[in-house]
């Protein structure tokens, strides 16, 4: 089988983009197209090395080659992160690429034709577009719901990202103060000092269903940032609890939020 090198150049090119592009949709996250472009060429031209050099016709190298340029391409499109956050990424480029390849395949068998380069990116294409239509609004779906949000929390230059509860339920107050409270995993709120220097300005009382009353510590932060309909609120100096214990038992969320810390309309 005779292999243009531009052609598979461009198609690789193409779906690495493609595949790049629709994790950060699905993760919210704005990445420049710039470095979407020069990351989807950077894979691509690895790709062609592996069938210039012969590594494509032995398996066991082209598998090893291939996990570790995906490794590489969510690094450098994503950015330096936490590991727990790589690894995600990681997970989200191999699922995309094999829902993709997956979608491909049951679109030529349902409509009897072949794949060619400029078919298979002309489809990859269409997939991106619907993701962005849909996203947004299956993202407005769930905010309407009143079930999550998207929270970036902010300590001394810190920063953490990750998803929260909005519960109606908890009424963890500052008891001097009177102020709310919110309460996020000890685990995730790590990341936010260095080891043997956690910030504890108050201890208060706690009661919540299934365990008896206790202590938790609780510390201000400079602010955290709340998404909601796509649009992030902030709120100062909140008050946030330690929690020891896992808050999602299937890791949707990493905090709880008080309902007063925002007007909910």
């Amino acid at each position: 089988m005779k292999l243009y090198l531009d052609i598979f150049f461009l198609i690789n090119l193409g779906m690495n983009f493609v595949i790049l592009m629709a994790e950060s949709f699905f993760q919210n996250r704005k990445i420049a197209l710039k470095r979407l472009t020069l990351t989807a060429a950077f894979g691509a031209g690895a790709a062609c090395l592996c069938v210039v050099t012969g590594m494509h016709r032995v398996p066991v190298l082209l598998i090893v080659c291939y996990a570790l340029m995906s490794i590489v391409l969510v690094r450098m499109a994503f950015g330096k992160t936490t590991v727990g956050t790589w690894v995600r990424n990681v997970v989200f480029f191999y699922t995309i690429a094999f829902l993709l390849g997956g979608l491909l395949v049951q679109v030529k068998g349902l409509f009897s034709f072949s794949l060619s380069g400029l078919v298979v990116l002309g489809l990859a294409g269409i997939f991106l577009l619907i993701l962005r239509w849909i996203l947004p609004k299956w993202r407005r779906w769930q905010s309407a719901a009143g079930v999550y949000r998207r929270v970036r929390l902010y300590y001394q230059g810190n920063v953490v990202a990750g998803n929260a509860l909005w519960d109606t339920g908890n009424r963890l107050q500052e008891p001097f103060t009177g102020e709310p409270v919110l309460l996020g995993e000890r685990r995730f709120l790590s990341r936010l000092w260095k080891k043997g220097e956690e910030p504890v300005l108050r201890i208060i009382p706690f009661h919540s269903v299934g365990k008896e009353t206790g202590l938790l510590h609780v510390f201000q932060a400079d602010y955290i940032e709340v998404e909601r309909e796509n649009e992030w609120y902030r709120v100062e100096n909140p008050w946030v609890a330690i929690c020891d214990y896992y808050l999602s038992a299937d890791g949707e969320y990493e905090i709880i939020l008080h309902p007063d810390m925002l007007q909910e309309e």
